[in-house]
């Protein structure tokens, strides 16, 4: 017992020693590596590309598909305005579909000098000013129609409810 714990006392007294051995023997095996690098293989030669081209004539290049022309395939507002999992969906309970409303109210429409409109909506959140394409709550603001005084129209937005899947045209008051 006496041994090893002279032993461990040896260790612990020289463990910088080991450390800068170790250190050594890993340094001078590296400058062994770089100082007789291993033999090179083989290498294979590339050339360039030849300048003729080959004799075979180019595949055939394939006629364009046309798109389809009729206005109904070309209507893709489908894919967005309803829900594509309605199989799946719930049902919104106690409303008929044609009876559904939003809680909005179009307050006022004011043009920009940059030739935009705003609009002043009052929702459940409050009265905020909305840029066509905002979007607030479960809502898309998707078109301004601006006033007209000649036709006493105070103008009227479209707002597509995300909720609902529907978009809903409500007029100034």
């Amino acid at each position: 017992m006496d041994k090893l714990h002279k032993i461990g006392q040896w260790l612990w007294r020289n463990k910088e020693r080991m450390v800068l051995a170790i250190m050594i023997s890993f340094l001078v095996w590296r400058v062994y590596v770089v100082v007789r690098p291993p033999e090179a293989e083989e290498t294979t030669t590339h050339y360039p590309p030849k300048p003729e081209l080959p004799k075979d004539p180019p595949p055939p290049v394939p006629k364009p598909v046309s798109m389809p022309t009729s206005p109904k395939a070309m209507d893709f507002t489908t894919l967005t305005m309803n829900n594509m999992f309605w199989f799946f969906s719930r049902p919104i309970s106690g409303s008929d579909p044609g009876s559904e409303t939003i809680d909005i109210t179009l307050l006022s429409v004011t043009p920009f000098p940059d030739g935009t409109h705003r609009v002043r909506l009052q929702t459940r959140a409050g009265k905020r000013l909305y840029k066509e394409g905002a979007q607030f709550e479960n809502y898309e603001l998707r078109k301004i129609n601006p006033p007209d005084p000649d036709r006493d129209f105070k103008g009227s937005v479209q707002i597509y409810s995300e909720e609902l899947g529907r978009t809903f045209e409500i007029e100034a008051r």
